[in-house]
């Protein structure tokens, strides 16, 4: 139990401390407890479109033409589902974007001989030969841009991992439902 000490102390304190009152400051601090949007409560997050969301979803909705409020739902929830899977893919996919141009420009310092080729990303790799499959020294260069991304923060493939195992999860039950759904109407 607080003395009355503390307690008047703790009152004083809280009025020192009023948050931000600039709109610059109340706009930043909206966003403090975002770390990386994968478990955000909105689907469109501040670097995502949300014309591209909409569309998305009207996508589904016209593919499986829901027949009852709770098709709508399902289906809505399953976009909702699908968008952060992507999510999750860009997130990923952005990783191995940074390392490889971060390993790109350190190797440019200290070996700007023309001999040493900079790392290829699937992106910039055109498939002239007809295969798509990365060639031994891609598979290199990716195998060490990821232990380097791993030495950074050992634990967040493992995070997009298990979210994306939860996602699919979620859409797989969703898909269920959706399909029981529709067979019992019929």
């Amino acid at each position: 139990m607080a003395t009355e000490k503390q307690i008047t102390a703790n009152r004083c304190n809280a009025l020192k401390s009023t948050g931000p009152r600039t709109e610059v400051g109340k706009l930043r601090s909206r966003k403090n407890a975002i770390r990386h949007g994968l478990t955000a409560e909105t689907i469109v997050s501040a670097f995502e479109n949300a014309e591209d969301y909409s569309d998305f979803e009207e996508e589904l909705l016209a593919q499986y033409s829901p027949r009852s409020a709770l098709e709508h739902h399902l289906v809505t929830r399953l976009a909702s589902l699908f968008w952060r899977l992507r999510r999750a893919t860009a997130i990923e996919a952005g990783l191995f974007h940074i390392q490889a141009q971060a390993l790109n420009e350190s190797r440019a310092r200290s070996c700007p001989e023309p001999s040493t080729r900079p790392l290829n990303t699937v992106a910039d790799r055109s498939p002239t030969n007809g295969n798509n499959r990365p060639s031994e020294g891609d598979r290199s260069e990716l195998a060490i841009t990821f232990l380097r991304i791993e030495n950074f923060n050992g634990t967040i493939f493992q995070k997009i991992g298990y979210y994306e195992d939860r996602l699919w999860r979620c859409a797989m039950q969703t898909l269920e439902i959706i399909e029981a759904s529709r067979s019992k109407s019929t």
